[in-house]
């Protein structure tokens, strides 16, 4: 039988892309650490001894490095959850959502933490529009799904619908920092441990909330 063709290994970065994902990952670590107007382009690339021109080829400065990286890092982060396929029912959804959502922040929980601080500082409208037009398409979704389960119909009754869905969500956004960040509850980690339990009962307020008493 004649052998099946390789796959063929994935291109390797160029010289210049790993000089940026270098950047990319200081950037990250360092608005972890500290606030915005802290943070100095030496801070950046001494890490990697690389001097400044290297930080210029990439980017035009500090803010334009920010908005890219809280962009990027926002469109890592909800991918998953709006490619989550339609589930059968509203508590198999929330389920699915809230699954994609926990493992996609819980894998980058330090873009996570930079996007929260980039959006905080107020100042780079390019997050917050991307942010806001993801979030957007999650809570139409969410919407569109609990207007269904209500069984009603009309405008009046997909706006209330909208605004359960937005309340969700900012709910959703919260606690994740509660949990992983503030830990104002000392014992939310160890819960949150858990991982099918956790995103279970969340799933269950969330149906709750949404349409009434669920499984």
């Amino acid at each position: 039988m004649p052998r099946k063709a390789a796959t063929p290994a994935p291109p390797r970065p160029s010289k210049g892309e790993r000089t940026r994902d270098q950047l990319v990952e200081t950037i990250v670590a360092l608005v972890n650490e500290r606030p915005l107007d802290d943070i100095r382009i030496a801070d950046i690339c001494a890490p990697h001894g690389l001097a400044a021109g290297a930080f210029y080829f990439h980017f035009k400065g500090k803010d334009d490095a920010f908005e890219a990286i809280g962009i990027e890092a926002v469109t890592r982060l909800y991918a998953p959850v709006l490619a989550a396929p339609p589930a059968a029912d509203f508590f198999s959804e929330c389920v699915e959502i809230l699954t994609q959502f926990y493992r996609a922040a819980i894998e980058r929980r330090s873009e996570v933490r930079a996007i929260f601080m980039i959006l905080n500082a107020r100042r780079h409208a390019g997050v917050r529009d991307a942010w806001l037009a993801v979030r957007r398409q999650l809570q139409q979704r969410l919407a569109a799904r609990i207007a269904v389960e209500r069984g009603t119909t009309g405008t009046g009754a997909f706006a209330s619908a909208n605004v359960t869905a937005h309340y969700l969500l900012c709910g959703l956004e919260r606690f994740y920092d509660d949990v992983f960040f503030l830990t104002i509850d000392a014992d939310l980690p160890a819960e949150a441990a858990n991982f099918d339990v956790f995103v279970r009962q969340q799933a269950r307020l969330w149906s709750v909330a949404a349409t009434g008493p669920t499984q």
